[in-house]
């Protein structure tokens, strides 16, 4: 008899140190552990419950939970019975409750049931964890991304209306300043043809000068509207044959010019382009090396590639005049130029437009060139081009 009462002290006095273990850990918790009986009225309450509502433990022993809002007592009575009578094991929600200053705080609850021994249910078991700040970040991030759609239509609206506006100006530079531009040159020329008799060398010249602004003056609007019609333009995607189109550009220019030159041209891979823009990348590129070894003793243009595992790289190198790469970021700018025009003829546009071609194909321009030993302009191409390029003007 004597063993087995000391056999039960020492259950006992596990049983207690297991208990005071579990009381140590439940008062130690971040996070409100409460539990109600099967009306609701608090049976436990653990220091992080006063922590997060702001009522002492006697003020809430035997009483309806505090700080469920008015508005909710009804709902919250009723999820409560339902999860009692259902036997429901495990429950988790986030809802806003109340503290005892009035404030609304947002909580994540997880309830689950306590049963006895013969499985009947007795407490309902609460962890509460105080979520307010993750809640308001959540609602600032949901407000800023709203305040970011917004942003982003207002944009696209900017956009739309400066295309728009891109138009008109097209259709201005194309008529508007066309006419007159039309008559000075027509009748600069009349009196170069008429009066030329007439006229002292000073006179002559300055009619020249007028007629060769003019002329510059058209060429200047004719590459500022290809500018914006590259811009405007829908890109159509398909595969084309660069080889082909290089030898075909070569020889047209080469004939246009009376220029002699040699064309070394690697066995180019298809690109998957738009046929007519990038028709118009090669055109001024060729264009450009043959210009910039016009003065040399054989000039030569070679068209190559280089593979990478993303994208091919192709390039078009001259033995031209070159230029200064301190300057290069003036390359592919409307209206930059690295020669005088009396060097060498152009606008300053060709490179822009080169550029914003190959930007709208999803790829990338550079250049390397030293003075005197020609230049080589690279540009790459994604091996499968990006879907939204079909339609965006960049």
């Amino acid at each position: 008899m004597g063993e087995e009462l000391e056999r039960l002290r020492e259950e006992l006095a596990r049983v207690r140190e297991h208990r005071d273990a579990l009381v140590r850990l439940i008062d130690a918790s971040p996070v409100a552990i409460l539990t109600l009986d099967t009306q609701g009225n608090v049976r436990t309450w653990n220091p992080a419950a006063t922590r997060i509502f702001g009522w002492e433990k006697d003020e809430v022993m035997g009483k309806r939970a505090p700080f469920v809002p008015e508005d909710r007592a009804a709902e919250h009575q009723a999820h409560h019975s339902t999860q009692v009578a259902s036997g429901a094991p495990l429950q988790e929600l986030e809802v806003r409750r109340a503290r005892k200053d009035g404030r609304l705080i947002d909580v994540s609850v997880t309830t689950s049931l306590l049963r006895d021994g013969e499985g009947k249910v007795v407490d309902l078991i609460g962890i509460i964890a105080d979520i307010t700040q993750r809640k308001e970040a959540e609602r600032a991030l949901h407000e800023l991304n709203a305040t970011l759609e917004q942003k982003v239509e207002e944009r696209t609206l900017e956009l739309r209306e400066a295309i728009a506006d891109m138009e008109s100006f097209s259709y201005s530079v194309s008529h508007d300043l066309r006419s007159p531009l039309r008559a000075i040159d027509g009748f600069a020329r009349a009196l170069q043809e008429d009066y030329e008799d007439k006229l002292d060398e000073d006179g002559l010249h300055f009619l020249g000068v007028i007629v060769r602004n003019a002329s510059r003056m058209g060429t200047l609007i004719d590459d500022l509207l290809e500018f914006s019609r590259t811009t405007r333009k829908e890109i159509q995607l398909s595969e084309l044959d660069l080889n082909s189109l290089v030898r075909e550009i070569f020889e047209d220019l080469c004939e246009q010019n009376r220029q002699e030159a040699e064309l070394v041209l690697a066995d180019l891979p298809p690109a998957r382009v738009d046929p007519s823009l990038f028709r118009q990348v090669l055109v001024n590129l060729i264009s450009n090396a043959l210009k910039y070894s016009s003065k040399t003793e054989t000039p030569r243009v070679e068209v190559g590639f280089k593979e990478e595992p993303d994208r091919i790289v192709y390039h078009v190198a001259d033995n031209g005049v070159g230029f200064d790469l301190k300057f290069a970021d003036k390359l592919f700018g409307v209206f930059q130029r690295l020669h005088r025009a009396d060097e060498f003829e152009g606008t300053g546009v060709g490179l822009a437009i080169v550029a914003r071609i190959i930007k709208r194909h999803g790829g990338e321009i550079w250049a390397d060139a030293e003075p005197g030993r020609g230049a080589t302009f690279f540009f790459a191409l994604p091996r499968q081009s990006p879907e939204s390029a079909s339609s965006s003007p960049a």
